[in-house]
């Protein structure tokens, strides 16, 4: 009971779970639970996030002026809001799909793509442990590459029914529509996803760290060309600060890191953190890499494949 109770913990507190048992225990604690949980009803505790009223602000890195400074904002979709300028993703907070920014893992990750500069390069994008869809249809809406085609990955096949119903809301035109969505059981090494150019990974360090996923998500990258340059890129979160060697020493043979990306932040500093919870849930962080060849590749997956 001690690993189940922490891992409800961490479902609580973190992001994509390891384990494909977790979602009935989650119904069975969130029954146990009541009306009486640490918010005001077990619902918004489980999901229904509690988005600022003016929405999560994500704001551009590399904006000059205050002004012009949001680079995209994240709403729900029962929320009153008037049309804008600013790239706005929806988010039904209804739905069993988990994101919508308020908490410090996923903030990291959409501060993360609005750093990033538009380029016809970025053409495929996969969210694994993709929750309500709010990372994909946020790179759509940044623009990211003018015709980007977005994987969705989750563990939950209620959390893929969300990210597609989000997804649907805004309408995206139809020269623009490419969302594939998979079960993580039907993601094997190199298929069906390959030659990603960038991909997030807002999962647990206990599941990142296993030699499958590690397989699983280092084969989804973009090789590098002959020169060596231009792999993927994969964007981790969902780890404590604490954690960041432990990610490093799985991945270090295969990904070089890119220090100046590496961001740590807590709750307090997330707007909307702990207002939503009701509870400070720590601190957390973001590593980004590139995928390099990393010698002996092929066999290391094999072998990491089935462990």
């Amino acid at each position: 009971m001690l690993t189940s109770f922490f891992h409800l913990f961490f479902l609580l507190t973190g992001s994509f779970p390891a384990e494909p048992y977790h979602l009935p225990l989650r119904r069975a604690f969130k029954s146990a639970l009541g009306s009486n949980s640490l918010r005001s009803s077990s619902d918004e505790l489980f999901g229904g996030d509690t988005v600022p009223d003016d929405g999560v602000l994500i704001h551009s890195p590399t904006s000059q002026s205050a002004e012009s400074s949001v680079a995209l904002r994240v709403l729900t979709t029962s929320a009153a809001h008037s049309p804008s300028n600013i790239p706005t993703t929806l988010i039904d907070t209804s739905l069993s799909g988990w994101g919508s920014g308020v908490h410090p893992t996923t903030f990291l990750c959409l501060s993360y793509l609005a750093s990033l500069t538009p380029s016809p390069s970025f053409k495929k994008l996969t969210d694994y442990g993709c929750g309500s869809g709010v990372l994909g249809i946020s790179a759509k809406h940044l623009g990211l590459g003018p015709k980007l085609q977005v994987i969705g990955v989750d563990i939950e096949s209620e959390a893929l029914e969300a990210t597609r119903t989000n997804w649907d809301e805004h309408n995206f035109p139809s020269e623009q529509e490419s969302l594939e969505l998979f079960h993580a059981r039907e993601v094997l090494p190199g298929y069906p996803i390959s030659d990603q150019d960038l991909l997030l990974a807002n999962i647990l360090i206990g599941a990142l760290c296993r030699p499958s996923m590690v397989a699983v998500l280092v084969s989804a990258l973009k090789v590098p060309d002959e020169s060596g340059e231009n792999g993927g890129l994969i964007c981790f979160s969902g780890i404590r600060p604490d954690e960041k060697e432990s990610l490093q020493e799985a991945y270090g043979k295969y990904i070089a890191f890119d220090d100046s990306q590496y961001f740590a932040l807590s709750a307090s500093d997330t707007p909307g953190s702990l207002q939503n919870y009701g509870f400070d849930v720590g601190d957390w962080c973001r590593v980004v890499g590139r995928r390099t060849v990393g010698k002996d590749f092929s066999s290391d997956m094999s072998e990491a494949a089935v462990q």
